[in-house]
Protein backbone atom coordinates (compact mmCIF):
# COMPACT_ATOMS: atom_id res chain seq x y z
CA UNK A 1 0.00 0.00 0.00
CA UNK A 2 1.21 3.77 -0.79
CA UNK A 3 1.55 5.71 2.13
CA UNK A 4 -1.15 8.68 2.84
CA UNK A 5 -0.21 12.04 1.87
CA UNK A 6 1.83 14.51 4.02
CA UNK A 7 -0.70 16.75 6.43
CA UNK A 8 -1.71 20.22 4.89
CA UNK A 9 0.30 22.58 7.03
CA UNK A 10 -1.99 24.32 9.64
CA UNK A 11 -2.83 27.88 9.57
CA UNK A 12 -1.89 30.36 11.97
CA UNK A 13 -3.71 30.28 14.92
CA UNK A 14 -5.94 33.45 15.33
CA UNK A 15 -8.55 34.23 17.87
CA UNK A 16 -11.26 33.27 18.40
CA UNK A 17 -10.41 29.97 18.63
CA UNK A 18 -13.91 28.06 20.37
CA UNK A 19 -13.31 24.63 21.96
CA UNK A 20 -15.84 22.26 22.07
CA UNK A 21 -16.06 19.49 25.24
CA UNK A 22 -17.59 17.04 22.53
CA UNK A 23 -17.72 14.42 25.92
CA UNK A 24 -19.01 17.19 28.21
CA UNK A 25 -17.08 18.68 31.17
CA UNK A 26 -16.20 16.67 34.71
CA UNK A 27 -16.52 19.93 36.52
CA UNK A 28 -19.87 20.55 35.46
CA UNK A 29 -23.16 18.77 36.60
CA UNK A 30 -26.69 19.01 34.56
CA UNK A 31 -29.84 18.49 35.92
CA UNK A 32 -31.83 15.03 33.85
CA UNK A 33 -35.02 16.73 34.22
CA UNK A 34 -34.77 20.60 33.36
CA UNK A 35 -30.76 20.24 32.03
CA UNK A 36 -29.72 23.06 34.27
CA UNK A 37 -25.82 23.00 34.54
CA UNK A 38 -23.66 24.42 37.54
CA UNK A 39 -20.42 23.93 38.72
CA UNK A 40 -19.14 20.47 40.11
CA UNK A 41 -17.87 23.00 43.15
CA UNK A 42 -20.34 24.52 43.95
CA UNK A 43 -22.58 21.04 44.06
CA UNK A 44 -19.47 19.86 46.16
CA UNK A 45 -20.01 22.80 48.73
CA UNK A 46 -23.74 21.92 48.79
CA UNK A 47 -22.70 17.77 49.56
CA UNK A 48 -20.26 18.82 52.38
CA UNK A 49 -22.60 21.12 54.27
CA UNK A 50 -26.09 18.45 53.82
CA UNK A 51 -23.49 15.74 55.25
CA UNK A 52 -21.34 17.94 57.52
CA UNK A 53 -20.05 14.69 59.67
CA UNK A 54 -21.03 11.79 57.51
CA UNK A 55 -17.53 10.91 56.21
CA UNK A 56 -16.18 11.16 60.23
CA UNK A 57 -19.15 8.87 60.96
CA UNK A 58 -18.55 6.34 58.48
CA UNK A 59 -14.89 6.19 59.34
CA UNK A 60 -15.44 5.92 62.87
CA UNK A 61 -17.60 3.02 61.93
CA UNK A 62 -14.99 1.21 59.81
CA UNK A 63 -15.89 3.10 56.75
CA UNK A 64 -12.64 2.44 54.43
CA UNK A 65 -11.54 5.28 51.69
CA UNK A 66 -10.50 3.34 48.72
CA UNK A 67 -7.50 3.92 46.82
CA UNK A 68 -9.50 5.75 44.10
CA UNK A 69 -10.56 8.10 46.71
CA UNK A 70 -14.30 6.23 47.17
CA UNK A 71 -15.11 5.31 50.61
CA UNK A 72 -16.24 1.95 51.82
CA UNK A 73 -18.98 1.71 54.20
CA UNK A 74 -21.78 -0.51 55.88
CA UNK A 75 -25.26 -0.24 54.57
CA UNK A 76 -26.44 1.41 57.68
CA UNK A 77 -24.04 4.37 57.82
CA UNK A 78 -24.82 4.64 53.63
CA UNK A 79 -28.29 5.56 54.80
CA UNK A 80 -27.59 8.57 56.24
CA UNK A 81 -25.93 10.67 52.99
CA UNK A 82 -28.04 13.47 51.97
CA UNK A 83 -28.29 13.56 48.22
CA UNK A 84 -28.47 17.23 46.73
CA UNK A 85 -30.85 17.70 43.85
CA UNK A 86 -31.54 20.38 41.00
CA UNK A 87 -31.75 23.76 42.63
CA UNK A 88 -34.12 25.00 39.75
CA UNK A 89 -36.36 21.88 39.62
CA UNK A 90 -35.46 19.47 42.14
CA UNK A 91 -34.08 16.89 39.60
CA UNK A 92 -31.72 14.30 39.39
CA UNK A 93 -27.89 15.64 38.98
CA UNK A 94 -25.13 14.11 37.28
CA UNK A 95 -21.83 14.79 35.83
CA UNK A 96 -21.93 16.76 33.06
CA UNK A 97 -20.07 14.50 30.46
CA UNK A 98 -21.20 11.57 27.71
CA UNK A 99 -20.33 8.35 30.05
CA UNK A 100 -19.87 5.11 27.76
CA UNK A 101 -22.34 4.17 26.13
CA UNK A 102 -24.37 7.17 26.19
CA UNK A 103 -24.63 9.49 23.02
CA UNK A 104 -23.47 13.00 22.69
CA UNK A 105 -26.08 15.14 22.47
CA UNK A 106 -27.31 15.86 18.88
CA UNK A 107 -27.02 19.91 19.31
CA UNK A 108 -23.91 19.48 20.03
CA UNK A 109 -23.24 16.70 17.27
CA UNK A 110 -24.67 19.17 14.90
CA UNK A 111 -23.24 22.31 16.71
CA UNK A 112 -19.47 20.70 15.99
CA UNK A 113 -20.12 19.76 12.59
CA UNK A 114 -21.10 23.41 11.43
CA UNK A 115 -17.89 23.77 13.29
CA UNK A 116 -15.55 21.83 10.66
CA UNK A 117 -17.90 23.03 8.17
CA UNK A 118 -16.63 26.27 8.91
CA UNK A 119 -13.03 25.71 10.36
CA UNK A 120 -9.85 26.37 8.56
CA UNK A 121 -8.62 23.64 10.32
CA UNK A 122 -9.21 21.22 13.01
CA UNK A 123 -7.15 20.09 16.06
CA UNK A 124 -7.65 17.12 18.40
CA UNK A 125 -6.64 17.19 21.82
CA UNK A 126 -6.22 14.53 24.36
CA UNK A 127 -8.08 12.03 22.96
CA UNK A 128 -7.16 8.69 20.90
CA UNK A 129 -10.17 9.09 18.59
CA UNK A 130 -10.97 5.41 19.29
CA UNK A 131 -14.79 6.23 19.98
CA UNK A 132 -17.15 6.99 16.67
CA UNK A 133 -18.00 9.86 18.27
CA UNK A 134 -15.32 11.96 17.80
CA UNK A 135 -12.99 10.16 15.04
CA UNK A 136 -16.30 11.06 13.00
CA UNK A 137 -15.33 14.91 13.17
CA UNK A 138 -12.04 13.69 11.65
CA UNK A 139 -13.06 11.91 8.77
CA UNK A 140 -15.50 14.92 8.09
CA UNK A 141 -12.66 17.20 7.89
CA UNK A 142 -10.34 14.84 5.53
CA UNK A 143 -13.05 14.58 3.39
CA UNK A 144 -13.33 18.49 3.50
CA UNK A 145 -9.50 18.81 2.67
CA UNK A 146 -9.32 20.48 5.93
CA UNK A 147 -6.45 20.20 7.70
CA UNK A 148 -6.36 18.24 11.04
CA UNK A 149 -3.77 18.34 13.64
CA UNK A 150 -3.72 15.50 17.01
CA UNK A 151 -1.87 16.31 20.52
CA UNK A 152 -1.66 13.23 21.96
CA UNK A 153 0.72 10.27 23.23
CA UNK A 154 0.40 7.26 21.53
CA UNK A 155 -0.38 6.53 18.39
CA UNK A 156 -4.39 7.24 17.74
CA UNK A 157 -6.86 6.01 15.04
CA UNK A 158 -6.58 9.26 13.03
CA UNK A 159 -2.70 7.96 11.77
CA UNK A 160 -4.12 3.92 11.67
CA UNK A 161 -7.17 5.63 9.50
CA UNK A 162 -4.50 6.71 6.90
CA UNK A 163 -5.98 10.35 6.64
CA UNK A 164 -3.59 13.08 6.65
CA UNK A 165 -2.99 14.17 9.85
CA UNK A 166 -0.35 16.25 11.51
CA UNK A 167 0.49 13.82 14.81
CA UNK A 168 2.07 15.93 17.69
CA UNK A 169 3.30 13.36 20.62
CA UNK A 170 3.27 15.50 23.36
CA UNK A 171 1.32 16.10 26.65
CA UNK A 172 -1.85 17.74 26.53
CA UNK A 173 -1.01 20.17 28.93
CA UNK A 174 2.02 21.59 27.85
CA UNK A 175 0.22 21.52 24.42
CA UNK A 176 -2.34 23.86 25.61
CA UNK A 177 0.45 26.29 27.41
CA UNK A 178 1.79 26.17 23.97
CA UNK A 179 -1.84 27.16 22.25
CA UNK A 180 -2.25 29.71 24.75
CA UNK A 181 0.75 31.45 24.15
CA UNK A 182 0.14 31.54 20.55
CA UNK A 183 -3.15 32.99 20.88
CA UNK A 184 -1.95 35.97 22.85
Amino acid sequence: PTPPPPPTPLPPLTPPLRPLDLHGRIDRVICLKCKATSSRSSLQGRLKEANEHFIERALQEGGKQQPDGDFQFDDECGGDFNVCTCSECGGILKPDVTFFGDNVPKDRVDMCMADVNSADAVLVIGSTLSVYSAFRFVQHAARLEKPIAVVNLGETRSERSGHPVLKINMKCDEAMVICDGLLK
